[in-house]
């Protein structure tokens, strides 16, 4: 609420417009400060990402470290702890009782995000990739690359009620799933939330939602997918969340309200300037001065 005073000698038709002129104001400086809420949310969003990843390679590394040691440690009261030590473990073994899944699956996230850039960045080889079983199979070959043993990542693996399209695990142990889809309409998109709810056991917590984006207009289909994922009745979430990246969901299972599942939406556009009519005429144009050049005498 906004209290104007006002001189009541005043005539209504000036102080209308003073009004009018502060209500402007006031909705510019709004407008403005959104804006730079919103570019704050995502340069914080960005640094987190990298901080998650940078522990969790410290803390793998540390792990990895430790396991390879063959001394033996005396407790500080001079008695042996008991049970078996991890150094006793055989060289390069990575013990996976105490390493936490949640950080080991934000790490495969993390690797999903330049996977988007490198796969846009090679156009004529992605519009050759006509299939969604394609686009998969190349994902999994470059978290393969990025994300050597003891992880895992099988693709079409029955699971729950389906089989998950990419089943990502850890020594073994799934540790979260990524469901791929093609983006086409709303609706689908909506089916593809349920389909993969529906393949989830009771251990299961951690998914990613891969959305390959072949048009051109990613701005306005990354709003309706937050917008589709928000307005989902297993969502937790209550207000849409800033940003065109990676976007984390608060979900819960669709038979136990009160197990929580950690949804991430992980847009991956493909089309890039180079796909449009613009960018082909200016390439004809380069071509017929190519030509022009060759062909002049001298």
């Amino acid at each position: 609420m906004t209290v104007f005073t006002a001189d009541p000698a005043t005539p209504a038709a000036e102080l209308e417009r003073r009004i009018r002129e502060r209500a402007t104001d006031a909705a510019t400086h709004l407008a403005s400060a959104r804006a730079e809420l919103d570019h704050y949310h995502q340069e914080l969003n960005a640094v987190v990402e990298d901080l998650v990843a940078k522990m969790v390679a410290i803390r793998l590394a540390g792990q990895q470290q430790r396991n390879e040691l063959t001394l033996q440690f005396v407790e500080p009261d001079g008695e042996q702890p008991a049970g078996p030590q991890p150094w006793e473990a055989s060289a390069g073994a990575v013990s996976t009782e105490d390493t936490d899944p949640h950080l080991l699956f934000r790490q495969v996230l993390h690797v999903l995000q330049p996977a988007a850039i490198e796969l846009a960045a090679n156009t004529p080889f992605i519009e050759a990739l006509t299939s969604e079983d394609l686009l998969r199979s190349l994902l999994v070959i470059f978290l393969k690359g990025r994300l050597p043993e003891p992880f895992l990542f099988t693709e079409e693996t029955f699971h729950g009620q389906g089989k998950v399209d990419i089943a990502v695990y850890w020594h073994g142990r799934l540790i979260g799933v990524i469901e791929c889809k093609v983006w086409h309409s709303e609706r689908k998109f909506r089916d593809g939330i349920d389909q993969v709810l529906s393949y989830l056991t009771y251990e299961d917590m951690r998914v990613a939602y891969v959305v390959f984006i072949r048009q051109q207009n990613v701005t306005p289909i990354i709003a309706t997918l937050k917008r589709a994922m928000l307005e989902h009745a297993n969502c937790a979430d209550t207000e849409l969340p800033a940003g065109g990246g990676q976007v984390d969901f608060a979900f819960h299972a669709s038979g136990d309200p009160a197990r929580p599942i950690a949804m991430t939406l992980v847009p991956m556009p493909l089309a890039t300037s180079a796909t449009g009519t613009s960018t082909e005429r200016g390439l004809r144009r380069q071509r017929a001065t190519t030509d022009e050049r060759a062909s002049s005498p001298g």
